[in-house]
C-alpha cells in the first residue's frame, strides 16, 4: 500500500484528476443531503413509478405481468432490484447513492476518452471536471430513471469503440458489440451504436497486418454484430420466465416513434390523441393508449377483438405503430422535414426540455446547489467545439472518428423520436471528453486558435438563444401538481393542498390537479372544498372514474349515502378496471343488507387481484353477515396488519346500518 501511495505521489500528472474526482464526490454528498430534504425525494412519480414497481416485482413484491414488462426494457428495474435487495427498507436511498457512484464512474470514462483523444492528463482532468460540475447529469443521478445507468453504459461503449479501429484482433469488436447489447437492455436506443461500429469497420485503413483488408473489415463487422446479437439473445432468454415469451426488444419503440413524428407533434412531448384510464394500479398511459388503438384498428377488424382480449405480441404492436408513422410522414413530408429541423435545433438548445419533472422548476424551487453549478448545455457545446478543433488538428484520429460516429448516431436517435433533457444526457460524456481539449488550445497556431474560439462562442450563444422558449414548454403548474402528490404521499397535507391550489390556478383545465386539490382538502377535513374540486374535475373529464369515486367519498362524509352510492355506480359504469368504487359501493351495500350485490362487486375486485385494506374489511364484513365468523376474523386481522387505523374506522362505520328506499340510502 505504501509503495502504491508513493507512486501516486510521484506521478504528479494525475493529481488534477484525483482532486477533480474528490471534489465531485464531495459535491454529490452535498447534493444528496440537500435532495433528501426535498418533497420529491423517495417519492417515485410517473416513469419512476413503473421502474420502482417493476424492481419490487422482480423481488417478488408485486405482479410484474400487471405492469406489462413487454412494453419497456427491464435492465434498469433489474439494477434497482439489486439496490433494493442490498438496501432493504432503505433500498431507494441505496439506489440513489449507487447512481451517484455511476456519475463519478461516467466522469472517469469521459476522462479516459479525453486521454485517448488528446494524450494529455490535463485534458482528462478537464473532461472529468466538465461532467462533474454539470447540473443536469447530477440532477438525474438523484432520480429513479434509467438515464444515469444508460449514460454510464454508453460512455463505456464509447471507450471500447476507441480501441476497435486501431486494433488488429477482433477482441475489442466483440467487447464493443456485447456492451451495445447489454446497454440495449436499459434503453433500446443503444442499438444505434451498432451503426457507428459498422461504419468504423467499413472505414478502417489498410495496415500491414491485413486488418484493414476487405476480409479483415468483414471479420470486425461480423464479430461486433454477432456479439451484440448474442447479448440480446442471452438477455431475452434470462427474461423469458419473467415476461412469458422470448422477446429481443420491448414494444415501446413503435408508439414513441409515432408520437414523435405524427402530424401535429411538437418534437418534445409525447402527447397521445385521447386521454385514457388505466385503473387503480399504475400503468404507462402511453402503453394503455397504444394497445387500445391497436385493438380498435386491428384486432376488431380481424375478429380478435373479443372479450377477454387476446394477448398482444410486442413485435406486432411495434410494427403497427411504425407503419402508422411512415404513413403520417408520407401524408405530409414537408411538415415532417420541418419537424425534424425543429427537433435538431432543440437537441442543441440550452433549454432542458422536461419529460418527468422540470429541471427549471427544481432549480427555482428545490435546489440551490444545482442553480450554483456553472455548466449548462450552451457552455458544454462551446467547450466541446473548441476542444474538437484541437482534436481535428492534434488529436488521435481513430479515437476522434469513433466518438464522432457514436455522437452522430446517438443524436440521430434522439431526433428520430422526441427531444428532451433525459434523452440527450448520453451525449454529455462525449461532449465533455471533447471539451477537455480546450486546455490544449495553445497547441494551435494563432489563426486557427482564434477561429476555434470564435466558433465556440458562436455555438454557445446560438444554443443559449435557440428555441424552445419557456412559453413553448409546459408551465410550472404540472410541477406544482407533482410536488403536491409528493407532499400528500408524505402526509404533509397542508403543503399538498397549497401546491394543488397553485397548480389549479396556473392550469384551470387540468382535471388531475383538481382531483388532487380535492384529495388534499378531504385529508384536512374540508369537505366543502373537496366537493367543489371533485365536481369541477368530473365536469372537465367525465370519462375518468376517479373524480366520481372521490365525489362519493365526500358524499359519505356529508351523510348523503344515496348520492355517494350513485357516484360509485357512475364510476363503475365508466371503468371496470378501477377497483375503489367497487369496494366503496360494496361497503354501503353490506350496511344496507344487499349482500348479493356486494358479493358481485367484491368478486370483480378479486378477479383483478386488487386487494386493499378496504377490500379485506369488506370481505370480512360480508363473511360475518353471511354467518362465517371465522373467515371474518381472519380477513379483519389481515386488514388490521396492513393499516390498523383505517381498518378500525371502517369497522366502526359498518356498525351503522343503512336502509335503501327508492334508490336513496338512509342511516
Amino acid at each position: 500500500m505504501a509503495a502504491q501511495f508513493n507512486v501516486l505521489r510521484i506521478d504528479r500528472r494525475w493529481r488534477p484528476l484525483f482532486w477533480v474526482v474528490f471534489f465531485g464526490i464531495l459535491l454529490r454528498f452535498a447534493y444528496f443531503a440537500e435532495h433528501s430534504g426535498s418533497a420529491f425525494f423517495d417519492v417515485p412519480l410517473l416513469d419512476e413509478t413503473f421502474y420502482d414497481n417493476a424492481a419490487r416485482a422482480l423481488l417478488g413484491e408485486g405482479d410484474l405481468a400487471g405492469l406489462n414488462p413487454s412494453f419497456r426494457s427491464l435492465g434498469y428495474p433489474a439494477f434497482l432490484a439489486v439496490c433494493y435487495a442490498a438496501g432493504g427498507e432503505s433500498g431507494r436511498l441505496v439506489a440513489v447513492g449507487a447512481q451517484h457512484l455511476l456519475g463519478i464512474a461516467t466522469a472517469l470514462l469521459a476522462a479516459a476518452l479525453a486521454f485517448r483523444l488528446f494524450k494529455s492528463q490535463a485534458a482528462a482532468a478537464a473532461a472529468a471536471a466538465i461532467y462533474l460540475l454539470a447540473g443536469p447529469p447530477l440532477y438525474f443521478e438523484g432520480e429513479l430513471l434509467a438515464e444515469t445507468l444508460f449514460t454510464f453504459e454508453i460512455a463505456g461503449v464509447a471507450l471500447l469503440l476507441t480501441y476497435c479501429r486501431a486494433a488488429s484482433g477482433i477482441a475489442p469488436w466483440l467487447a464493443a458489440g456485447a456492451a451495445i447489447g447489454i446497454a440495449a437492455q436499459t434503453r433500446p436506443n443503444a442499438l444505434l451504436a451498432l451503426g457507428a461500429l459498422l461504419a468504423m469497420a467499413t472505414l478502417r485503413p489498410a495496415d500491414p497486418a491485413g486488418a484493414g483488408s476487405p476480409a479483415g473489415r468483414l471479420r470486425a463487422a461480423a464479430a461486433g454484430s454477432l456479439a451484440m446479437l448474442a447479448a440480446l439473445v442471452l438477455c431475452a432468454a434470462l427474461q423469458m420466465p419473467l415476461v412469458g415469451r422470448f422477446e429481443l426488444l420491448p414494444s415501446q419503440g413503435g408508439v414513441n416513434f409515432y408520437l414523435g413524428n405524427k402530424r401535429g407533434a411538437d418534437g418534445m412531448i409525447p402527447r397521445q390523441a385521447t386521454a385514457t384510464s388505466y385503473g387503480d394500479n399504475y400503468r404507462d398511459s402511453v402503453q394503455v393508449w397504444s394497445e387500445e388503438v391497436f385493438r380498435q384498428e386491428v384486432l376488431r377488424d380481424d375478429g380478435r377483438g373479443r372479450d377477454p382480449a387476446p394477448p398482444i405480441s410486442p413485435a406486432e404492436l411495434s410494427r403497427f405503430w411504425t407503419t402508422k408513422t411512415w404513413r403520417e410522414i408520407a401524408a405530409a413530408p414537408g411538415d415532417w422535414l420541418g419537424l425534424v429541423a425543429r427537433k435538431t435545433v432543440y437537441l442543441f438548445s440550452n433549454a432542458e426540455i422536461p419529460n418527468n419533472k422540470s429541471y427549471a422548476f427544481v432549480l427555482a424551487e428545490e435546489s440551490r446547489l444545482l442553480s450554483w453549478l456553472p455548466l449548462r448545455f450552451c457552455l458544454l457545446l462551446a467547450l466541446a467545439a473548441a476542444g474538437l478543433a484541437v482534436a481535428v488538428r492534434a488529436g488521435d484520429r481513430p479515437t476522434l472518428w469513433a466518438l464522432l460516429l457514436l455522437a452522430a448516431v446517438l443524436a440521430a436517435g434522439v431526433v428520430a423520436f422526441f427531444v428532451n433533457a433525459r434523452f440527450r444526457l448520453p451525449l454529455w460524456p462525449i461532449l465533455a471528453a471533447w471539451g477537455g481539449g480546450v486546455l490544449l488550445l495553445p497547441r494551435l497556431d494563432r489563426q486557427t486558435r482564434r477561429l476555434a474560439v470564435a466558433a465556440a462562442l458562436a455555438l454557445g450563444l446560438l444554443s443559449f438563444l435557440a428555441p424552445p422558449s419557456p412559453r413553448q414548454l409546459p408551465g410550472p403548474g404540472r410541477d406544482y401538481f407533482f410536488r403536491s402528490l409528493a407532499y400528500f404521499e408524505k402526509g404533509r397535507y397542508e403543503k399538498a393542498r397549497a401546491d394543488a391550489a397553485k397548480a389549479v390556478e396556473l392550469e384551470p383545465a387540468d382535471a388531475a390537479a383538481r382531483v388532487q386539490l380535492g384529495n388534499a382538502a378531504l385529508a384536512e377535513g374540508d369537505e366543502e372544498t373537496a366537493y367543489q374540486a371533485f365536481l369541477n374535475a368530473v365536469a372537465l373529464m367525465p370519462a375518468e372514474p376517479r373524480g366520481y369515486n372521490n365525489l362519493g367519498v365526500v358524499f359519505e362524509r356529508l351523510g348523503k349515502y344515496g348520492d355517494a352510492y350513485a357516484s360509485y355506480l357512475r364510476a363503475i359504469q365508466i371503468s371496470t378496471d378501477f377497483s375503489p368504487p367497487y369496494v366503496n359501493a360494496a361497503l354501503l351495500e353490506i350496511r344496507a343488507g344487499l349482500y348479493d350485490s356486494a358479493a358481485a362487486h367484491l368478486d370483480h375486485v378479486a378477479a383483478r387481484g386488487a386487494e386493499s385494506v378496504s377490500y379485506l374489511c369488506a370481505r370480512a364484513f360480508l363473511a360475518h353477515a353471511q354467518g362465517d365468523p371465522a373467515a371474518a376474523r381472519q380477513l379483519l386481522a389481515a386488514a388490521l396488519r396492513l393499516d390498523r387505523p383505517a381498518a378500525e374506522e371502517l369497522a366502526s362505520k359498518n356498525q351503522q346500518p343503512l336502509v335503501f328506499t327508492d334508490g336513496v340510502a338512509k342511516q
